[in-house]
């Protein structure tokens, strides 16, 4: 048997992967950082709203923004999965790539958008900082910008940087297929995480096992939305802000669970007013 030419032995996993990965890996670290901004500070920590520093009526409303949220979401959504279509498509070359390199490319992509999103969207165009409610949110979004933008680039340019362990074998697939299903199935938990039902959290002294949930509704939508929600889920109203947009209301103990979505509502939170209510009353 002769010996196959150099050009056809497959590559031994160097510190540089090929286009289509470094794309697709960038893709899905980009992708992953806006996830990470949405879900952490506008969701569970609600330090801010996509559009939370712009003037106006209209912005004022929580329905508009949780919107301008799930537009954000989506628009991350479809570019992580054009990342993943890259490294399935090329799945080929991803056998041949390490882990390091591919998590550097994801690493990168995850600074970038943490760079991109701080002075573009902070600075040059001001729709929002990493907390509005901040005596001076600068310093708050230098710390962000330095912790995951310059930290996170620095980390992934120092995994591209590492030179191969010796002997690694060449046609070796498993390293770059298991650091790219990890990404996939980060993105995929991150999905399921933020489409997953919503437990009531149970109400101070309520003795019932009722809980309370808060919802948005759309402007000059929201009392037949609310009242809808209400009788599909048997709650009652318990308040409401003062432009109809924003519902608390009591649920009882049967409905245990609820989509994120129903009858124009959005559940955005389990329990009382929380980041929402401090949040308008800043507004």
């Amino acid at each position: 048997m002769s010996a196959a030419s150099p050009s056809s032995v497959p590559p031994a996993g160097g510190p540089c992967a090929a286009p289509p990965i470094r794309k697709g890996a960038f893709l899905l670290g980009f992708a992953l950082a806006g996830f990470f901004d949405g879900i952490l500070l506008h969701q569970i920590l609600q330090w801010h709203h996509l559009l939370s520093g712009l003037d106006g009526a209209r912005f004022a409303a929580i329905g508009t923004q949780v919107l301008a949220d799930g537009i954000f979401h989506a628009v991350m959504y479809v570019i992580a999965i054009v990342g993943l279509w890259l490294l399935l498509r090329h799945r080929g070359q991803l056998g041949q790539t390490r882990a390091t390199a591919l998590a550097g490319h994801a690493l990168i992509g995850f600074a970038a958008w943490q760079v991109l999103d701080v002075v573009a969207v902070h600075w040059v165009l001001g729709l929002h900082r990493v907390r509005m409610d901040a005596s001076m949110p600068l310093v708050w979004d230098i710390g962000w910008l330095v912790m995951f933008g310059v930290a996170t680039g620095a980390w992934g340019r120092w995994l591209l940087s590492r030179t191969p362990p010796a002997g690694n074998p060449p046609g070796t697939p498993w390293r770059g297929a298991a650091a790219g299903g990890t990404l996939g199935a980060v993105v995929l938990a991150a999905a399921v995480l933020n489409l997953a039902p919503v437990a009531p959290i149970g109400a101070t002294g309520a003795g019932d096992g009722a809980g309370q949930v808060t919802l948005v509704t759309l402007p000059g939508d929201g009392a037949r939305s609310a009242y809808a929600f209400a009788q599909r889920y048997g709650a009652a109203i318990i308040e409401a802000s003062s432009d109809g947009t924003v519902w608390l209301m009591n649920v009882p103990a049967g409905a245990s669970r609820m989509p994120r979505y129903a009858d124009g509502a959005w559940v955005v939170a389990a329990g009382g007013w929380g980041g929402c209510a401090s949040w308008m009353a800043a507004r």
